[in-house]
């Protein structure tokens, strides 16, 4: 069971994966699409910035040159 510890209305969120595994980071991030799923994130931290690093590569695909 996971539960979300922040959220980005319409792109992803981050949270803790109560169920991880022994010796794996709990924290898990998911985009809403279903282009990216990653858990074993070792902190909260961790976690958020690369959720807001999906989401700034996601801002510069959506500007066209």
């Amino acid at each position: 069971m996971d539960t979300t510890i922040f959220r980005i209305d319409g792109f992803g969120e981050y949270g803790l994966d109560v169920d991880h595994s022994p010796g794996v980071g709990g924290y898990y991030v998911k985009l809403y699409d279903g282009s990216y799923d990653a858990s074993g994130f070792e902190s909260e931290r961790e976690a958020r910035e690369e959720l807001e690093e999906l989401e700034l590569i996601a801002s510069w695909r959506k500007v066209k040159v």
